[in-house]
């Protein structure tokens, strides 16, 4: 017993030296800085960064290391948690980022420290609930609590529930903020993968209808809805006036709440903007959804998964009938073409033309060439989003084929690089293409780097001078002259009495 006693007493000394140390050691300069900032004195800061580095780890231990945490670095934890409840600059609050994913790594007075200050916040825009875990439902229950009455009494406009399987008492007490007050900034809300059971959905629909100022909803990954869950939902949307725009990804039974909500005479008439991704078994509704609904004005449809005859059945539906003025689509595999003889505007992002003489989908079948017309024969505006994930001897292959097909395009007037990966003979491609394509009048690469090393000047100044050159072009149609390919830089006009006239004006914008 006398040896069990002198081990209890040596911990125990060895405990208090370590707190000793600990009091005596230096505060690492992030945390400092972060401090710092944080009350004021520094940078403001608007967003946090995650507590979880190295600096931190001794103040912020995964959950099964918090008993080590005690003396002076309990202290610098609890003046964290404290400036971060007391910062009157943050806009964007991320609790991933403050517990590691782990909401248990904070105890429940600890985050009463944290979110207290935000209760009349004037500056917090955005409350972020992604990919946490907890040990016990009363935990995050507590803590969805405090985050309602934040709801009701700040600034947040915005709130994203991201991959986490919320109850439906969680869903109930954010809900109980904003139930009742008229006065809810709250216009964005997004709710991903983020209930254990249906039971939470009509909580969900009681913050629709509370969020008086409401305009975007994002519903996501939502599996084995019943139907009494889109009845719900779908009253819910009905509902809510305030709503502008609705983005549905991977919801099941997509095609009952988008006709129960959206379509004929009784659906919602405030959404104007509608994104479907990632859904199943759609094909259905669109001929109901965008011929009834007078306030649809943009449809995107990004990866859908539907039969060639509905893919047929929603191209006849657009091309006749459809309400909407603005329809994008993204397909995440070949193209299938229907009637686009009308399209004006397409987008490619990270595709790879074919080079292939059996290939259905070549590109000059798309875009008229010399005068023959294509699919997409009144084709204006062009967008291209080349990245580098893929060979970059690939993507030269790819500028070169595309800038030649727009060599006979006379339809083209806007082309838009994107985040293209471009290079040196891509370049003196472009180039070529403007010496002999009157027709393009700009083109972005403002988000390549041609935007940085002069490049995009010498292309906007090969524009500049195509519009000149356009305008006494214009003069040779106006007078029907037909004339082949320039030799040695000289141009013969013949067998017109109009010659005369059109030599004497193309010399008089030669000497202005």
């Amino acid at each position: 017993m006398e040896g069990a006693g002198a081990s209890i007493d040596t911990h125990a000394a060895e405990t208090r030296g370590m707190e000793s140390a600990d009091e005596d050691a230096k505060l690492p300069s992030t945390i400092e800085d972060l401090i710092r900032r944080l009350e004021g004195k520094g940078e403001p800061i608007t967003r946090l960064h995650e507590l979880t580095g190295t600096d931190f780890r001794d103040f912020f231990p995964e959950r099964e290391l918090l008993s080590t945490v005690r003396g002076w670095r309990s202290q610098v934890r609890l003046r964290v948690l404290d400036a971060i409840g007391n910062c009157d600059t943050l806009e964007d609050l991320n609790l991933e980022f403050i517990c590691g994913g782990d909401i248990s790594t904070l105890t429940v007075s600890e985050w009463e420290i944290v979110l207290r200050g935000f209760r009349c916040s004037t500056v917090l825009e955005m409350i972020r609930l992604q990919f946490l875990s907890w040990g016990s439902d009363a935990e995050v229950e507590s803590l969805c609590s405090q985050l309602g009455t934040i709801l009701n009494t700040s600034s947040v406009a915005q709130l994203s529930i991201d991959n986490c399987r919320l109850s439906a008492r969680c869903f109930l007490n954010l809900a109980s903020g904003l139930r009742g007050n008229v006065e809810s900034n709250l216009k964005y809300l997004d709710v991903y993968r983020a209930w254990k059971d249906s039971s939470a959905v009509k909580h969900v629909a009681d913050m629709i209808n509370s969020a008086t100022r409401l305009k975007t909803l994002v519903l996501g990954y939502i599996d084995n809805m019943e139907e009494e869950t889109v009845g719900i939902l779908s009253q819910a949307l009905i509902k809510c006036s305030s709503l502008k725009e609705l983005k549905l990804e991977r919801v099941d039974k997509g095609e009952a709440l988008l006709l129960k909500a959206l379509a004929g005479d009784d659906g919602n008439r405030s959404i104007e903007r509608l994104r479907l991704e990632r859904m199943d078994r759609l094909g259905g509704c669109f001929r109901e959804l965008l011929t009834s609904n007078p306030s649809l004005k943009e449809l995107t449809l990004v990866s859908l998964r539907m039969s060639p005859e509905e893919w047929r059945q929603l191209c006849e539906v657009i091309r006749d009938r459809a309400r909407a003025t603005n329809i994008i689509v993204q397909f995440s595999g070949r193209v299938l073409r229907g009637e686009i003889k009308s399209l004006k505007s397409f987008s490619i992002f990270a595709g790879e033309f074919s080079m292939t003489d059996t290939n259905q989908d070549r590109i000059e079948s798309m875009l008229s060439m010399n005068g023959k017309t294509g699919e997409a024969s009144v084709l204006k505006s062009l967008l291209l989003s080349f990245l580098t994930y893929k060979s970059k001897d690939l993507f030269k292959g790819v500028w070169k084929y595309l800038f030649w097909c727009l060599r006979g395009n006379i339809s083209l007037t806007h082309l838009d690089l994107g985040l293209s990966h471009v290079h040196e003979e891509s370049f003196r491609d472009l180039m070529g293409l403007l010496q002999v394509n009157l027709t393009i009048r700009g083109i972005d690469a403002s988000r390549t780097t041609w935007a940085r090393d002069g490049k995009a000047a010498q292309i906007q100044e090969a524009l500049n001078q195509n519009q000149q050159r356009a305008v006494y072009m214009s003069v040779f149609r106006e007078a029907k002259l037909a004339f082949g390919y320039a030799k040695a830089g000289r141009l013969f006009l013949c067998g017109s009495h109009r010659a005369g006239n059109v030599l004497c004006y193309v010399l008089s914008l030669f000497n202005q």
